[in-house]
C-alpha cells in the first residue's frame, strides 16, 4: 500500500514538474499559463473563438482546443459546427462534458479542469490497475501505465485518454470481480468518452462466445446500443456518422510504410521518436501470438486482436508521434490487461521503448524550460 502511494507521489511529481517546463518553455513570455496545454492554434481563431487562451503562433492547434470549445457550451451546438469534423470531436462528449458540468458553465475555470480532471484520471488509474491484480502486477508494471507515451501526451494536451483509461480499467476490473452490471456500464461510458473502446470490448464479447457463454455475450453487447443509437442522434445534429469519418484501414504494413516515408522526410527529429513507437509493434505480434498459443485467455485475445489490428491502420494514424502514440493506446492497455493477469509474460517488453521515449521528451521540456530561464 505505501509503495502505491509513493509511486501515485512520484507520479503527480513528475507530471506538474513536466507540465510547469512546458508552459515555461512554450509560452512567448515564459509564464505559467493552464491555458496553454489547450494547445490552441492563432489559424484556427478563424472559425472558432479561441479568445482568452493562449495561442501558438502559425499553427492549427491541436484537439484539446476543440474540447475545450465544447465544454464552454456543450448544447450550443451552431457554435460546435464551427469546429472542424465536429461530429467526430462530439462523439467523445464525456471528457468535455465532465469540465462542462464542474465548471457550472464558467468559462475561465476550464483551462484547470480539463487539466485536473486528466491527472486525477491518471493517478487514480495507478490504483484501479494495482487491484486488478495485486499478485501479478510488479512495481515495474505500475510505472509503465503513467509513463506510456500516449497517456503523457494526451495529459500534455488536454485529451479524453486520461479519462478514457481510467473508466477502461475500471471496468476490467469489475468483470474480473463478476460484478458485470457494473462492468458493462462502465464500458458504456467509455464509449462515450472515445470510440477507441470497441478495440477492446468486442474481442471481449467474442471471447465469451468462444467460451460458449451467451449471457456474458449478450451482456457485453449491451454498450454498444446506446453508443450506436448516439451514432444516429449526432447524425441528426450533424449531418454525419462519426464512425464513418474514422480513418480507414489499408493493406498491412502500408500506414506503417508511408508514415516512415513521410516522417524521413521531415528529418530525423520527428523521424526517430515515431520509429521507437513503431519498431516494437512485429514484437508485440510475436509476444501476443506466443502468449494467446501458451494460454487462451480473455487477456491474450483482447492482446491478440490489437497486435494485429495495429499493422492495418492507415497513414492518418500514423501522422506523428502525437497520434501514433494515442493510436496505440488500446494495444498499450491490452499489454497492460494481460500483465496484471498473467505472470511470468513477456509483454512488458513492447512497453520498454515507450517508457524511454515519454522520460526523453520529459528531459527535453526540462532542458528548453532550464535554457530559457536560466
Amino acid at each position: 500500500m505505501k509503495s502505491i502511494r509513493n509511486l501515485v507521489l512520484f507520479t503527480l511529481l513528475f507530471y506538474l514538474t513536466v507540465l510547469l517546463a512546458y508552459s515555461l518553455a512554450y509560452t512567448e513570455n515564459h509564464v505559467i499559463d493552464l491555458s496553454v496545454y489547450i494547445h490552441a492554434g492563432d489559424k484556427t481563431k478563424t472559425k472558432i473563438n479561441t479568445q482568452g487562451v493562449y495561442e501558438f503562433n502559425d499553427s492549427w492547434g491541436y484537439d484539446g482546443q476543440y474540447f475545450w470549445f465544447i465544454a464552454k457550451n456543450p448544447f450550443d451546438f451552431d457554435e460546435i459546427k464551427k469546429v472542424y469534423a465536429p461530429h467526430y470531436r462530439y462523439q467523445r462528449i464525456l471528457y468535455p462534458l465532465t469540465a462542462y458540468i464542474l465548471s457550472f458553465g464558467k468559462t475561465r475555470l476550464l483551462p484547470p479542469l480539463l487539466l485536473l480532471i486528466n491527472l486525477t484520471c491518471v493517478l487514480a488509474s495507478i490504483k484501479i490497475y494495482q487491484m486488478l491484480s495485486p499478485a501479478y502486477a510488479s512495481k515495474l508494471d505500475l510505472v509503465y501505465l503513467p509513463l506510456s507515451t500516449g497517456l503523457f501526451l494526451s495529459v500534455l494536451l488536454d485529451l479524453t485518454e486520461p479519462l478514457w483509461i481510467l473508466l477502461i480499467l475500471a471496468a476490467f476490473y469489475e468483470y474480473e470481480k463478476q460484478r458485470h452490471i457494473t462492468s458493462t456500464a462502465l464500458f458504456t461510458l467509455a464509449l462515450f468518452a472515445k470510440e477507441t473502446t470497441l478495440f477492446l470490448l468486442i474481442p471481449l464479447v467474442f471471447y465469451q462466445l468462444y467460451l460458449g457463454d451467451k449471457k456474458l455475450f449478450l451482456t457485453y453487447c449491451l454498450p454498444l446500443i446506446p453508443f450506436i443509437v448516439w451514432q444516429l442522434i449526432l447524425q441528426q445534429i450533424f449531418g454525419a456518422t462519426p464512425m464513418f469519418h474514422l480513418p480507414g484501414f489499408t493493406l498491412p504494413f502500408m500506414g506503417i510504410i508511408e508514415s516512415i516515408e513521410r516522417q524521413g522526410a521531415q528529418g530525423l527529429t520527428s523521424l526517430l521518436p515515431f520509429l521507437v513507437l513503431v519498431v516494437t509493434l512485429p514484437l508485440a505480434l510475436v509476444i501476443a501470438l506466443t502468449e494467446f498459443r501458451k494460454k487462451k485467455t480473455q487477456t491474450s485475445f483482447i492482446l491478440l486482436v490489437n497486435a494485429f489490428a495495429v499493422f492495418f491502420f492507415n497513414k492518418g494514424l500514423y501522422s506523428d508521434v502525437f497520434s501514433t502514440s494515442r493510436n496505440l493506446l488500446p494495444l498499450t492497455v491490452a499489454v497492460l490487461l494481460h500483465l496484471a493477469w498473467e505472470k511470468d509474460s513477456k509483454a512488458h517488453l513492447f512497453l520498454l521503448p515507450q517508457l524511454g521515449l515519454t522520460l526523453l521528451m520529459s528531459l527535453y521540456y526540462l532542458v528548453k524550460a532550464a535554457l530559457i530561464m536560466f
